[in-house]
């Protein structure tokens, strides 16, 4: 790269790394100046909508002309490469002033001392203040400052850079992961969890900086991403000073403001933030900020002020009387737990728990609440905990409860709405259908209980609840059974389900839920290798695009043409049947899950990992769930957070065998080679494996190694045919470099389809095959690279 010439720059020397690419010191021949020229990474340039949305907002960033801002010359598109062309600093980042001064070796272990604050501190915070401000006043939201993004020259001077670039990487959409710490310690709680964001965020991050200008630390802090998102949504901050005097008070107090959880606590703009520090600083005599039209008109406007406060003071007092009991009972978050069998007849539990899921599908389809999957609630089936302890788990405002009762063709349902924390009755009521109006029923149900606590619906969603065709009480019954088998996932119960399935359709051949019913069944058929996927995916898709001809709004239809599409490698197609089922029922944590695990396939893991947090915090008691969280962190190469995932899994139901498979892989990615081994032998005790061959595999690791355990291994599983794991032996023979016979056994996974097939583009345990030749042919024959 050195002395390449890009346009009429030439390339001087390299000056800079990170997550937003490389910068490089480069001569601006035309002008004769030196300019810094950052290059984007390529994984941050392939999707062109994403590319123009960035050239949008640099273009906007670009009219920015203020001494606190790095100013944006140019952006180069050239030989498949973008690069901004931008001022030169000489000078170091925040970070580096910051490490520096508090003498901490990286930035990961910060040593707070708040005797001793930066030098200047007050003067670097006012003039990000006043950058900010020129930004803010332009409707320009940067979305991620940090101590990186700021730059300080040799005479103190404070200059922001990237702005635009946050967006490009997907910062202020992110929920429940990022792709570094570092940007997450410094994001605001909507951000973190995904919301629209505005110059209130910006306005957080300064209050995160100027508490690590006071201690060297953040205020919010864990040794993995979900532990300091956690701490953001719901920790405050430790206290700077002990014995705190007046200046001390007001700045703690300063920086409790800016970092208020809800953005209407905060200050409203930056002006207002350095205004309050320039109130306690002796020394601090610039007021950077031009005048505004408000600072102006203060004086004259004052006595009016007081007379306009003293109004909305009386009409606050009116509005909270008259709003008071709707206030109480607002809620956006919901668990509906297992509903009562009141029959007395424990066969008629499929019936009980088909009702309980059908409330709680209906319910999420409203888009303004939060509704925890049946997965997670049929684990407090019978169960003596209390109700604030279930919605503490669950992290629910409101529960609902209640019993059904089936007697010939009449259904009858009672439900009571509790506000979960105070463990208070807020409605209860009654409902009585024949069998054919089961689905008025429940979307009645699901109706009320948004009504009831204050949940706005869109006229969408108001005509969704409010159509419901009648059914043949047989077919439902046929229909509730097929549900209550395919959630057991054996492949005895998944037989059982397609019968099931078949009959509610023979029945009622109208019925669109029983058809998408049968066309995830055979999917799981596929993905679980019950079945041949060439039977199982034509299935899939026929039965899948049957359900979606009799309702094109059924979200379970749509995931499983989704997947039924992924089977044939058809990517572009099955992702828009994703986003179309996730927008019709973003409360769909199975919507959520699949695409996350699509989305890793491709090797889109911030994405992925988004997307299956998602999912985990509508089901997070879902053993499947919470495992794939593990998966997709291994499969983006995080390995201390797939092993986190996988771990806890583990604490949560120390029977489920599957974690350990991934716990052995994500060890081995690490290289702890002990570990690996000893995850190993938990899986051959856990499938009844004989006593002997945990001791003979122990004993080769001893002996000879990891190396020689492969190899081993590999000997093993081609004398016995019945024990071989395929993908075992494919990532064995890559290890031991035997590519051939490697290859080999890849090709028969991929033309069976296996579920570890569509993972081959990211697989770490295939890095070593990537250079070969034949691994692009396998990965253009399944469309995965053009």
């Amino acid at each position: 790269m050195i002395s390449k010439i890009i346009s009429h720059y030439k390339i001087l020397e390299k000056i800079g790394e990170g997550g937003m690419g490389e910068i490089y010191l480069a001569e601006d021949m035309n002008l004769e100046r030196q300019v810094a020229i950052k290059f984007l990474p390529q994984h941050l340039i392939e999707d062109k909508e994403n590319v123009e949305r960035f050239k949008r907002e640099a273009k906007a960033a670009a009219s920015l002309n203020h001494p606190n801002i790095v100013t944006i010359h140019d952006i180069i598109e050239e030989n498949d490469q973008i690069c901004i062309v931008m001022e030169y600093v000489e000078g170091k980042s925040l970070r580096d002033v910051i490490s520096s001064h508090f003498q901490i070796p990286n930035s990961q272990s910060p040593i707070p001392n708040p005797k001793f604050p930066i030098p200047n501190f007050m003067d670097i915070i006012s003039q990000i203040c006043v950058g900010l401000w020129e930004a803010h006043q332009a409707d320009i939201i940067h979305r991620d400052i940090k101590p990186e993004n700021i730059l300080v020259n040799k005479k103190g001077k404070v200059k922001i850079l990237d702005f635009g670039l946050a967006k490009l990487k997907g910062v202020s959409n992110l929920t429940k992961d990022s792709s570094t710490l570092g940007t997450i310690r410094y994001m605001s709680p909507e951000q973190v969890k995904g919301e629209e964001i505005d110059h209130r965020s910006d306005i957080w991050s300064v209050g995160v900086i100027l508490y690590e200008l006071l201690t060297g630390r953040v205020p919010f802090t864990g040794d993995y991403s979900q532990a300091v998102l956690y701490s953001i949504l719901h920790d405050n901050p430790d206290p700077i000073f002990r014995g705190k005097n007046s200046e001390e008070q007001q700045l703690e107090q300063i920086i409790n403001k800016a970092l208020a959880k809800d953005p209407n606590k905060r200050y409203q703009n930056i002006e207002q933030i350095h205004q309050a520090l320039k109130n306690i600083s002796a020394s601090e005599k610039r007021d950077h900020f031009p005048p505004t039209a408000e600072r102006i008109s203060k004086r004259s406007k004052k006595i009016f002020l007081y007379a306009t406060v003293l109004v909305l003071i009386l009409l606050s007092v009116l509005i909270s009387i008259i709003d008071n009991d709707e206030e109480k009972s607002r809620m956006d978050s919901i668990a509906v737990l297992p509903l009562s069998n009141l029959s007395g007849d424990p066969s008629q539990e499929y019936f009980s728990d088909g009702m309980t899921e059908a409330i709680i599908s209906e319910l999420a389809n409203i888009k303004a609440l939060k509704v925890i999957s049946r997965t997670s609630i049929m684990r407090y089936k019978n169960t003596d905990k209390l109700l604030p302890e279930i919605a503490d788990e669950l992290n629910v405002e409101a529960i609902v409860e209640g019993s059904v009762l089936r007697a010939g063709d009449q259904v009858r349902i009672t439900a009571q709405l509790i506000q979960a924390v105070k463990d208070q009755y807020l409605w209860a009521r009654n409902y009585e259908r024949d069998m054919r109006d089961v689905i008025s029923l429940q979307r009645e149900v699901a109706s009320d209980i948004a009504k009831e606590i204050h949940i706005s619906l869109t006229d969408q969603e108001k005509l969704t609840l409010q159509a419901a065709r009648q059914l043949k009480p047989e077919a439902h019954e046929a229909f509730l059974r097929g549900l209550y088998h395919w959630n057991k996932r054996s492949k005895e119960d998944l037989e059982k389900s397609i019968e099931y399935y078949e009959k509610a359709i023979q029945i009622d051949p109208y019925y669109a839920e029983a058809y998408a019913g049968l066309a995830h069944t055979y999917t799981v058929m596929v993905a679980w290798s019950f079945m041949n996927y060439k039977d199982g995916y034509v299935k899939a898709n026929s039965y899948a695009k049957k359900a979606l001809d009799l309702n094109e709004n059924l979200a379970s239809g749509h995931v499983a043409l989704a997947a039924s599409l992924e089977g044939e490698w058809s990517w572009k197609e099955a992702e828009m049947e994703y986003r179309r089922a996730i927008n019709l029922s973003p409360n769909y944590a199975t919507a959520h899950q699949w695409y996350a695990e699509f989305l890793s396939s491709l090797g889109q893991h911030e994405h992925a990992i988004k997307e299956m947090m998602i999912a985990r915090d509508l089901d997070p008691l879902s053993l499947i769930i919470n495992h794939n969280c593990g998966l997709v962190y291994y499969f983006a190469e995080e390995y201390d957070q797939a092993e986190y995932y996988l771990k806890k899994l583990i604490e949560l139901d120390e029977e489920f065998g599957v974690p350990h498979y991934f716990l052995y892989l994500t060890y081995l990615a690490k290289g702890d080679n002990r570990q690996a081994i000893n995850e190993l032998k938990k899986i051959l005790i856990k499938n009844g494996e004989s006593k002997d061959l945990v001791e003979m595999i122990e004993k080769v690791f001893r002996s000879k190694g990891i190396d020689g355990y492969k190899q081993w291994s590999i000997d093993y599983m081609n004398s016995e045919p019945r024990k071989r794991n395929v993908h075992e032996l494919v990532i064995n023979y890559a290890a031991l470099g035997q590519n051939d016979s490697a290859f080999y056994w890849l090709e028969r996974e991929v033309n069976e389809r296996s579920g570890y097939s569509r993972y081959i583009k990211v697989d770490p345990g295939l890095k070593m095959l990537r250079s070969d030749p034949r691994f692009d042919t396998l990965l253009r024959r399944m469309k995965l690279i053009p």
